[in-house]
């Protein structure tokens, strides 16, 4: 029910029913504002009943049917209006007929809001049929704005033509009216002419910018010192220091941040921008190919705004030079141009090239899940170029110093480091599942390529984190050293020297493995190739090449599987007696190292210095196939050799032992496989062939178990077995082969006649051809008939009377002579 004809808002809408625009038409605002007069003759003549609240209305009923009265005041703003009783005084109830017949109502916004969401206030409550007069306390920075009348609902404030508001169409000071309708604040007054030509203004400036090529300063100066209409919410750099230098990027517009970013910046008019999107180092400062300029801290900068935001630094083919270190915080991802992209070291810089955040309070920690160790980063397609050698390798530039240092659950590195001091790459993370339950960052998702070429210590220190992809490790001339010095021996790593025999070697797993595709050390002058000091690997290929120190080291709780294992022409340099290839694990859970194919190869080496191709010593190793080739006379050494005191569970399933000649680092004689044992060794198996070695097979002790398979190809004055022959029943040996055409064995199979006819003693000397004399209690005899039967008193006595290392001997008598020879045939089977 309504005392009106039309409400307000109804006779003073912009837009009819169906949305067209119309004029307010005078005769319904005539209509309207008589009706309110009468409204308000109505309630005066009846008395003026006032309440404040809806509450003390209906509690007052001592008024007679059809009486009037207002409310005004209730904080509920629904419950305010003009109501009739209904019902006989003191009986019956208030009924709200109208709204409050104020023409109009003065709201005042002192400031309690914001700028884009103004609290007003009025004496009396606002409604749809009264125009609402209101002072601006400031200019609006943002469109849509919302008023509250008396802290009600937020109203959005419309213009006479339904639009919102423009930025700035609110000026302070200004005065509005407007109707509430509904969920807005609707104008009858407009917008300040002034602010929509300002806006018009701004708006033709930006398409102007739009027509020359956007919105977009030439450099980072221009951006900082131009006023940037309101209007726009983002503009662009073609350049930081000149236009197209790689430091172009979007900024956008945002509030004053606290604290303060490097890709927060300020504009001349005092707004705030912040760099978005995919940028270079060069949009936070980075100067390429500009060698007296520290680009460290603006790549440091661009890690920050990445791990920050989420996006990823790019970076193209250029020098940057460093004076200080670039550091990475957790999550900061950042790509090269396929490894042309040079991190160069100013020649005066002694610190570390690249670190992840806290690396030097983090290393040396077993907890993977501290707080501080970064979950993952990614820093790709590098070439990291040091100081540590003049270009000729003539004097060297700095000697202190470090490469890459990682401490992180999830690496992602792919870089290339040169000519670099200390480590060319440290990387590092225990094991662990993280707490429990299990949260995510479990670390098995690194992946890595890394060539370390010229370093002062190893190439490569591998300590985490464990069993992850690694695809490739290509290292070389670790313990580098001036031409001048180079062959100067060995190189005492500062990390390792202690405990590797003062030497520097390419690559170290120091304790934790990886699952690796390929893995080459080559070239190392002042120590060995691989250091695998525990932890599981499975690799595809371990190879250690040209190494002056040896080539391949395996020690401790070391396991894996791997393809193929490979070294060749590797130590010897200066006579130094480390092997090719040293295996001193002791497994974990009695399990050990598979390897498929494993190849020792000197080759034509230069270095002459006696040592053993495959030195074994450790526990649990299986061998499919093993090629040992020691070259020469000069590079003498046994090709393989088991301690069976510290080696067992040792398995080698074929393959070839070659030219081992010569005099070994023990003083005896090449041995294509040598077995040694002063106590009770056991469970060593090796099949292999044999040619051109001094001794196929030499025998130290004799161990509880072992299977001994060797076919042996030698030439004139070598020999198929030496050392102490087999005496126990879990020894098994086949031992076969020509000695310049000529057969000898462990085992062998004899068969001679005698005369039946006589019944003297009759002894026959046989040359045996075994590599030793034979016991008597591997020496087995049986008579063969040749058909014409031998009984009865015919039956002879036979016996192998004596055995020495080139003969047996066997006795034969027949108790009573035959009439015709039978020439009865003994079988002789007689091992070693």
């Amino acid at each position: 029910m309504s005392l009106f004809t039309k409400t307000a808002n109804d006779v003073f809408a912009p837009y009819d029913s169906a949305g067209s625009p119309r004029e307010v038409v005078n005769q319904e605002a005539q209509v309207w504002g008589t009706e309110v007069e009468r409204v308000i003759n109505a309630f005066t003549s009846d008395g003026g009943l006032i309440y404040t609240s809806k509450a003390s209305l209906d509690a007052d009923l001592a008024h007679g049917d059809h009486a009037s009265a207002w409310v005004i005041g209730d904080p509920v703003a629904v419950n305010n209006g003009v109501y009739m009783k209904v019902g006989g005084s003191g009986a019956g109830s208030w009924t709200r007929v109208a709204d409050l017949p104020f023409s109009f109502i003065v709201a005042s916004d002192t400031g309690a809001g914001t700028p884009n969401a103004i609290q007003a206030t009025t004496s009396i409550p606002v409604s749809g049929s009264a125009l609402v007069w209101m002072n601006v306390f400031e200019a609006n920075t943002a469109s849509p704005v919302t008023v509250a009348f008396n802290g009600g609902a937020a109203l959005t404030i419309k213009t006479n033509s339904g639009n919102d508001v423009a930025v700035g169409g609110l000026t302070a000071g200004m005065i509005v009216m407007g109707i509430v309708s509904g969920s807005t604040f609707r104008l009858v007054s407009d917008q300040a002419s002034a602010a929509i030509i300002a806006q018009a203004e701004a708006y033709a400036n930006a398409a102007a910018a739009a027509a020359n090529a956007g919105f977009v300063f030439d450099t980072e100066a221009d951006f900082e010192s131009a006023n940037i209409p309101l209007v726009l919410q983002f503009v662009e750099t073609a350049g930081y220091y000149a236009p197209g230098d790689g430091g172009g990027h979007m900024k956008v517009r945002i509030g004053a941040p606290s604290p303060v970013e490097p890709w927060q910046k300020q504009s001349a008019d005092g707004a705030w921008w912040e760099v978005s999107g995919d940028v270079s180092a060069v949009a936070f400062g980075a100067r390429p190919n500009m060698s007296l300029f520290d680009s460290a801290p603006a790549i440091t900068a661009a890690l920050r705004y990445s791990a920050a935001k989420g996006y990823l630094i790019r970076e193209a083919a250029c020098s940057l030079y460093q004076g200080s270190p670039i550091t990475a915080p957790n999550k900061a991802r950042c790509i090269g141009a396929n490894y042309e992209t040079y991190i160069v070291k100013m020649p005066t810089y002694a610190g570390p090239a690249f670190r992840t955040e806290y690396f030097e309070f983090l290393t040396g920690t077993t907890n993977a899940f501290a707080p501080e160790v970064p979950e993952t980063f990614q820093f790709d397609y590098f070439t990291f170029v040091g100081n540590y050698q003049n270009s000729d390798r003539t004097a060297y530039v700095q000697t202190a110093g470090q490469g890459a240092q990682i401490f992180s659950r999830k690496v992602r590195f792919k870089s290339r480091i040169f000519n670099m001091q200390g480590v060319g790459a440290w990387i590092e993370c225990p094991g662990g599942n993280g707490p429990t339950p299990l949260q995510p960052g479990f670390s098995r998702e690194a992946d890595i390529e890394l060539y370390a070429h010229q370093t002062q210590y190893e190439g490569v220190i591998w300590k985490g984190p464990p069993d992850v992809k690694c695809s490739w490790i290509l290292q070389a001339d670790a313990g580098s050293r001036i031409v001048a010095d180079e062959l100067n021996g060995k190189v005492s790593s500062p990390t390792y020297g202690a405990v590797n025999g003062g030497k520097c070697d390419g690559i170290v797993f120091d304790g934790i493995g990886a699952e690796v595709g390929e893995i080459h050390a080559f070239g190392n002058y002042g120590g060995g190739g691989i250091d695998w000091r525990g932890g599981r690997i499975n690799a595809g290929l371990l190879m250690a090449e040209s190494c002056h120190f040896g080539g391949i080291s395996v020690s401790g709780s070391a396991s894996g599987m791997i393809s193929k294992l490979d070294v060749h022409r590797t130590g010897g340099f200066g006579g130094d007696t480390t092997a090719d290839f040293i295996y001193a694990g002791t497994g974990s859970n009695n399990y050990g190292v598979e390897i498929g194919l494993c190849s020792v190869y000197r080759g034509s080496s230069a270095h002459t210095g006696a040592r053993n191709g495959l030195e074994i010593t450790g526990d649990f190793l299986d061998i499919g196939v093993a090629k040992v080739d020691l070259g020469s006379t000069a590079t003498a050494g046994h090709g393989i050799f088991v301690d069976n005191d510290s080696a067992q569970w040792i398995t080698i399933r074929g393959g070839e032992v070659a030219r081992c000649k010569g005099t070994a680092p023990d003083g005896l004689a090449s041995s294509a496989v040598y077995r040694k044992t002063t106590g009770n060794g056991s469970n060593v198996r090796i099949e292999v062939n044999v040619r051109d070695c001094d001794v196929a097979f030499r025998s130290a002790g004799t161990p509880r178990l072992e299977d001994i398979d060797i076919q042996a190809f030698l030439n004139t004055g070598q020999t198929l077995f030496a050392g102490d022959v087999r005496t126990n029943n879990g020894q098994r040996w086949d031992i076969r082969g020509t000695i310049n055409g000529a057969w000898k064995g462990s085992k062998v199979d004899l068969a001679f006649t005698f005369d039946s006819t006589l019944t003297t003693e009759q002894t026959v000397t046989l040359p045996h051809n075994l590599i030793a004399a034979p016991s008597f209690g591997r020496i087995t005899a049986t008579l063969v008939d040749d058909g014409s039967a031998l009984s009865g008193a015919n039956t002879p006595i036979f016996f192998v009377g004596d055995r020495d290392a080139t003969n047996i001997t066997v006795k034969y008598k027949q108790a009573v002579a035959t009439g015709a020879n039978t020439t009865p045939r003994v079988w002789l089977h007689a091992e070693v």
